[in-house]
């Protein structure tokens, strides 16, 4: 009897012992989520702390210096060209690829735990940053759908920080200028959600609306949704989906203080000549005078007539399409970050970058020629010469 009481005080105690041993590691895991998390706000915040086309090499450095044990750079690395990485991943993502056996992945998962990791990257061009991105990633444990298949997959919470949009932003959405909400559609074992931002965008933009919910890393729910790990994002996306097509289309004050701002060049002008492209449907071809240069536009001569090719039947009232616009009108034009000679003939892309020349129109075109304070890139296309035709 004496025997069997030992036995089961042994088991008694050896069983209090794996429990405390199993609460010590649940614990330890979830402390060391918590500094993790900690350290991956903190990246966020040093990272965007670098403005595009603002931030210098130096300043890129510095951010670099604090996290480099966690760094890394390509060769060569100068002030001309150079790429920054720093990765941050928690234990259990650590230790993935140095021998866990499967029981020590559900050991880890069983205390409410998930592999996740973040990576940020700094781009340097001609002494300045370029671009800088950061991403959060958050494994998504087992779960069984609707049809009790078992899915697993990463999901992703991306910024990304560029000098320019593309001229089509403005069609998407005009409700927000200085910040775009999407995901890739090809994205193998992964959901992701990406916020890409212009250095004009608000700490309020960054913070409220672009900012990853990192509680997907210590939550005891699991995040499995594009909303989970960016709510206030996809609650933009969802305002937006309820725009009016047309009225994204529009080209109010504001969309025309955003292109000025952000245009290459910006010029008035006196139509000569409008007629239509066979080839493009929707698509124009003005023949213009230049007038006078309102941003750059130093390739255009006075006396001179400039074909010009317009990718958007879109113009501000009155004219509402630029196939109104009648030779004999005089407008502003603000070109695109981009133009493709066709040979000769460069393509405004702006959907709102034909406007009526007049004293209103002027002063908010100027405005938003003021509040650009992003140097140019050198070799830019932009610069190309624009030759008489």
């Amino acid at each position: 009897m004496g025997v069997f009481r030992r036995a089961i005080r042994a088991a008694a105690y050896a069983g209090l012992g794996l429990l405390a041993a199993y609460l010590a590691l649940a614990a330890a895991i979830h402390i060391q989520q918590r500094i993790f998390r900690h350290r991956a706000e903190r990246l966020l915040a040093d990272v965007q702390s670098l403005r595009v086309r603002q931030a210098t090499f130096d300043q890129a450095v510095e951010v670099f210096d604090r996290w480099q044990p966690w760094g890394s750079y390509d060769l060569p690395c100068s002030r001309e060209s150079c790429t920054f990485s720093i990765a941050l991943t928690d234990f259990g993502a650590v230790t993935e690829g140095e021998g866990w056996y499967q029981w020590a992945f559900h050991l880890y998962r069983g205390v409410g735990s998930r592999l996740a990791g973040t990576r940020a990257s700094i781009w340097v061009r001609d002494g300045v940053v370029s671009n800088v991105q950061f991403d959060l990633a958050v494994e998504v444990p087992p779960f069984s759908d609707r049809a009790g298949n078992t899915v697993t997959y990463v999901l992703i919470a991306r910024t990304f920080a560029v000098s320019r949009f593309g001229a089509d932003l403005f069609v998407q959405g005009r409700s927000h200028p200085d910040y775009e909400i999407g995901g890739p559609s090809g994205c193998t074992d992964c959901v992701m959600i990406w916020f890409n931002y212009t250095p004009y965008a608000s700490a309020a933009d960054l913070h409220q609306v672009g900012k990853p919910d990192f509680a997907c890393i210590t939550s005891w729910r699991p995040c499995r949704t594009k909303e989970d790990i960016m709510p206030r994002a996809m609650a933009q996306v969802a305002i937006d989906g309820s725009l009016d097509p047309n009225e994204r289309a529009s080209c109010d004050s504001r969309v025309v203080t955003a292109i000025s701002r952000d245009a290459a060049n910006v010029a008035a002008v006196e139509v000569v000549e409008n007629e239509g492209d066979e080839e493009c449907e929707g698509c124009r071809f003005l023949r213009v005078r230049l007038l006078k240069r309102l941003k750059r536009s130093d390739f255009l001569a006075f006396g001179s007539i400039y074909k010009l090719g317009v990718l958007q039947d879109i113009a501000i009232a009155p004219f509402g399409k630029v196939s109104a616009v009648h030779p004999g009108t005089r407008v502003i034009i603000v070109f695109d970050r981009s133009l493709h000679p066709d040979p000769r003939v460069p393509f405004l892309e702006e959907p709102c970058g034909v406007i009526p020349l007049s004293a209103p129109m002027l002063q908010i075109v100027g405005e938003g020629i003021a509040r650009d304070d992003l140097p140019p890139w050198s070799g830019n296309p932009d610069f190309v010469q624009w030759q008489p035709r």
